[in-house]
C-alpha cells in the first residue's frame, strides 16, 4: 500500500511518528491523529490512482476515493463504536482534524451540517474498497459497514455533536493539533518518508547583535541620545523569564530593533524568535540588518538558502491543489529558521485562522520569543481585541511576547514593563518638536505650504497618507524645484526600496539637497535622518513615529517637524475618532508638542480611545472563541482587491549591483531564473527556498485586476506585472 507516489504507506506513518516525537510535547500527544489521518488511502481506487501517477498515466479524483473524509469515518467508528468514548468534543476536534488536515477546519455548525451533505451511497462505495484486516477494527468495521448500509444513517453521527460546549482553550488546542499533524504530515511527504533531523534543529544564537552594535559608529559623548542608551539598563532581563507579556518602551534613534535582537539571544534557550514587523515593505529592511549581524554564523547558515533565518510574509507561500504532485512541501511556511521575520498582517492572520497551511507553523512558536515592533500601528479596531487574546495565546503557546515601540498603545493587564522610568527617557529628549499648521484645502495648496516651510533645508521628507496622494504630489514637484525629487512608496518592489533608501542616505550623509515624498512605509524601520519634515493629519502615535525620522542621531540642536492638515475628508484614511482624539490633544499643547512630551502625548491619546473608542467590535474575539465562521473575515488589511506580485521588468544597473549585494551571487534576468526554475527535472529544498526568497525581492502588492496568474504547476498561486 502507498500514501504517496514510490511511498509505501506504513513508511509514512512511521515517519510521521518520528517528526512528532521531536517536537514540544502540547498537551496531549497527536499519536492517534497521525494513525487515522491517511487511513482512507488504503482504498482500492486511492490505490489505483497512484499508480497510475507512478506510471505517468492521466489520473482523475474520484468522490469514493477521498481519503480525508474516509479517515474521518473509520476514526469515528473506532472511537466511538470500539473504544466506545463519549467525549463529544474532543472526538469532534479530532475528527475535524483528519477531514481538514489538507484543507481547514470546520466550525461546529459547519461540521454538524456536513453529515447532512455527505452522499451515503458515495461514501458506502468508499468504504467498501478499504482492504481491512482481521484485526479487532478490521472486524469490527467490517460489521458496522453491513449494519450502517442497513439501519443507520448520516444523522446518527449529526446528534452527538450538536450540543458541545466551546471555549477559547478548545479553540487553540484544535489548532495546535492540526499543526502538529500537518507539518508532520507534509514534512513526511516532502522528504519521502525519510527523517531528516535537520528539520527539527532549532539553531542557537550567539552574541552576534552585541558584536555587530560594537562595529558601528559611535555618537558623541554629549549626545542626548548616548546619555539616553546610558541610562538604559536591561541587564537583570538576561535570563530568560516566564511566559507572558512584555513591554519594552524606547524613544525612537536609540536601537529599539537591535536592543530587540539581543534580547532575543539572550531568551533563545533553543527555542525560535520571531521579528514581527509592521509592514511589507519594512521587511527587506528588517531581514538585511540581521543577515548582516548574522553573515559570519558558522557554516554560511545566516546567507540566503541558509537554516538560521526566513522571511516570511504574503509573498512567500503559493498555493497547490494536488498533495501527491505539488512541491510546495516549503520550510518557510513552517518557519523553519531559528529567527523568523513576518508582517503584523501575516502573523495575526496566522493566529486567527482556521485554514491548515496557514495555521501549520503555529506549533513550531512554541516557547518562542516573539517580537512585536510598533503595536500602536494596529487599527484600534483590531488592536482592542488582539490585545485580549495575546495573554491566551502566549500561556498555552509558552510564549515571551516583547510590545516593542517608542509609543506604545493600551496594553494587556498582564503586561510586565521592562522599562522602569520610559518617563524619564524622554526628559532628555529636544530633538524635535511637532507644530501643526492650520489646514489646506487642496493638494497645490498642501505643496505650496509644505515647501514654504521646508525649503530652507538640505534633506526634506514630507509624508501623505495615500500612495496616490504622494504620486500626484512628485508628479507636480519633481522638475520644479531646486532639488532632486525622490518618491518612494511600497508600490516600489524590495530591491528598488532598498537602492532608493540607499540612495537617500547617501545624498544625506553628502548634505545634498533632497525632497523625499512617501507614505507610512517609510516611517518604521527605516533608519533616515532628515533636517525636517511634513506630514499629513495622522493619529497622534504616527505622528510621533514620524518625528522620529527627523533629526534622528540628535546632529542639530533642534528641528520643526510640521503636522498639515487636508480640510477635505476625502484624504483621509483613518476614523473620525482617530482625528478627534488626536486634535483635542494638539490643541491641549497649543498646536506645539516638544518632544519630552511624545510619550505622555501619546498615552493620552490611547487613554481617550479607551474612553471614547474609535470603534467598538467584538466581532472576531467572539468569533474565535465560539470557532465561527466569523473567522474567515478577519483581516487587517481591510480591503480584499489587491495581491503580491513579481514585476517583471528590466533592471538598470542600481538594481543589478543592489541585487548582487543582497544575494552575494552574480545577477540573473528574472524570466531567465524563472524559466531555469520550471524547466528543472528535479528541485531540491534548498533551491525552491532561495528561489522563493530571490522572487519576493521583485514583488509589490497591487491592484488585482493588475496582475497575471502564472500558469506553470510550480508557480501556482503566485502573480505577475509586465511593468510597474
Amino acid at each position: 500500500m502507498k500514501s504517496h507516489p514510490y511511498v509505501l504507506y506504513q513508511k509514512h506513518v512511521q515517519c510521521l511518528h518520528e517528526y512528532n516525537k521531536h517536537f514540544h510535547q502540547i498537551d496531549k500527544n497527536i499519536d492517534t491523529l497521525i494513525d487515522f489521518h491517511d487511513i482512507g488511502k488504503l482504498n482500492k481506487l486511492f490505490q489505483t490512482r497512484i499508480l497510475k501517477i507512478e506510471k505517468g498515466l492521466p489520473v482523475k479524483k474520484n468522490q469514493a476515493d477521498n481519503h480525508a473524509v474516509l479517515s474521518m469515518f473509520i476514526y469515528l467508528l473506532n472511537e466511538i463504536y470500539v473504544k466506545k468514548r463519549n467525549d463529544y468534543k474532543e472526538i469532534f476536534k479530532e475528527a475535524n482534524i483528519i477531514r481538514g488536515h489538507h484543507g481547514y477546519l470546520k466550525t461546529i455548525k459547519e461540521f454538524v451540517n456536513y453529515f447532512s451533505e455527505i452522499n451515503k451511497d458515495i461514501l458506502i462505495e468508499g468504504l467498501e474498497a478499504i482492504y481491512t484486516s482481521d484485526s479487532e477494527l478490521g472486524i469490527a468495521f467490517r460489521n458496522f459497514l453491513n449494519e450502517f448500509k442497513q439501519k443507520r444513517s448520516l444523522i446518527d453521527f449529526k446528534k452527538l455533536f450538536m450540543n458541545v460546549d466551546w471555549s477559547i482553550d478548545d479553540t487553540i488546542d484544535m489548532q495546535l493539533k492540526l499543526s502538529r499533524l500537518v507539518d508532520c504530515d507534509r514534512l513526511a511527504a516532502m522528504r519521502k518518508s525519510k527523517f531528516n533531523k535537520r528539520d527539527v534543529e532549532t539553531l542557537s544564537l550567539f552574541n552576534f547583535t552585541q558584536e555587530y552594535i560594537n562595529r558601528l559608529p559611535k555618537l558623541n559623548d554629549d549626545n542626548d541620545l548616548t546619555k539616553i542608551r546610558n541610562m538604559i539598563d536591561l541587564e537583570k532581563w538576561r535570563k530568560r523569564p516566564k511566559a507572558g507579556i512584555y513591554s519594552l518602551t524606547l524613544p525612537t534613534g536609540v536601537g529599539k530593533t537591535l536592543t530587540a535582537l539581543k534580547i532575543m539571544e539572550w531568551w533563545n534557550e533553543g527555542n525560535k524568535s520571531i521579528m514581527v514587523v509592521p509592514f511589507l515593505a519594512v521587511t527587506d529592511q528588517t531581514e538585511k540588518i540581521i543577515r548582516d549581524i548574522y553573515k559570519n554564523y558558522p557554516n554560511n547558515e545566516g546567507a540566503i538558502g541558509g537554516r538560521l533565518i526566513s522571511s516570511h510574509h504574503s509573498m512567500s507561500n503559493g498555493k497547490y491543489d494536488i498533495e501527491d504532485d505539488s512541491d510546495d512541501w516549503s520550510m518557510i511556511e513552517r518557519w523553519s529558521g531559528s529567527i523568523v521575520i513576518t508582517t503584523t498582517v501575516q502573523f495575526f492572520e496566522t493566529l486567527m485562522s482556521r485554514n491548515a497551511s496557514k495555521l501549520r507553523k503555529l506549533h513550531n512558536t512554541y516557547g518562542a520569543t516573539i517580537v512585536i515592533d510598533e503595536p500602536q500601528g494596529i487599527s484600534y479596531k483590531y488592536w482592542q481585541q488582539l490585545r485580549g487574546l495575546l495573554p491566551i495565546w502566549a500561556k498555552k503557546l509558552q510564549w515571551r511576547v516583547i510590545l516593542l515601540s517608542a509609543t506604545p498603545p493600551s496594553l494587556p493587564k498582564e503586561t510586565v514593563k521592562m522599562i522602569d522610568n520610559e518617563y524619564e527617557l524622554y526628559t532628555y529628549l529636544r530633538r524635535t518638536r511637532l507644530i501643526t499648521e492650520k489646514s489646506v484645502s487642496s493638494i497645490d495648496e498642501w505643496i505650496h505650504k509644505a515647501w514654504e516651510l521646508t525649503k530652507n533645508n538640505n534633506s526634506i521628507l514630507w509624508i501623505v497618507n495615500k500612495k496616490k496622494i504622494a504620486y500626484e504630489i512628485y508628479e507636480k514637484v519633481r522638475n520644479a524645484l531646486d532639488r532632486e525629487v525622490i518618491c518612494i512608496t511600497a508600490q516600489e518592489t524590495s530591491l528598488k526600496r532598498m537602492v532608493l533608501v540607499d540612495k537617500i542616505k547617501k545624498m544625506i550623509k553628502e548634505n545634498k539637497k533632497v525632497l523625499v515624498i512617501s507614505t507610512q512605509v517609510l516611517e518604521a524601520g527605516v533608519d533616515l535622518d532628515f533636517d525636517v519634515g511634513v506630514r499629513e493629519l495622522a493619529p497622534m502615535p504616527i505622528l510621533i513615529q514620524f518625528a522620529g525620522r527627523i533629526n534622528r542621531k540628535a546632529v542639530k540642536e533642534r528641528s520643526d517637524v510640521y503636522v498639515l492638515p487636508f480640510k477635505n475628508s476625502k484624504y483621509s484614511i483613518y476614523h473620525e475618532e482617530e482625528y478627534n482624539h488626536t486634535l483635542t490633544i494638539i490643541n491641549k499643547y497649543n498646536n506645539i508638542i516638544n518632544e519630552s512630551d511624545y510619550l505622555k502625548a501619546s498615552n493620552e491619546y490611547f487613554l481617550m480611545c479607551e474612553q471614547k473608542p474609535p470603534v467598538i467590535d467584538n466581532t472576531y474575539i467572539n468569533a474565535y472563541k465560539n470557532f465561527t465562521k466569523e473567522l474567515d473575515k478577519f483581516s487587517l488589511i481591510e480591503n480584499d482587491y489587491t495581491v503580491n506580485a513579481i514585476v517583471l521588468e528590466g533592471h538598470d544597473d542600481e538594481i543589478k549591483q543592489m541585487f548582487e549585494k543582497v544575494t552575494g551571487e552574480k545577477y540573473i534576468n528574472l524570466d531567465e531564473l524563472i524559466n531555469t526554475y520550471c524547466n528543472k527535472d528535479v528541485i531540491l529544498f534548498n533551491e525552491r527556498r532561495k528561489f522563493r526568497q530571490i522572487l519576493n525581492l521583485f514583488s509589490i502588492n497591487t491592484h488585482k485586476d493588475q496582475v497575471i496568474e502564472f500558469e506553470h504547476p510550480r508557480l501556482k498561486g503566485l502573480y505577475y506585472i509586465k511593468n510597474n
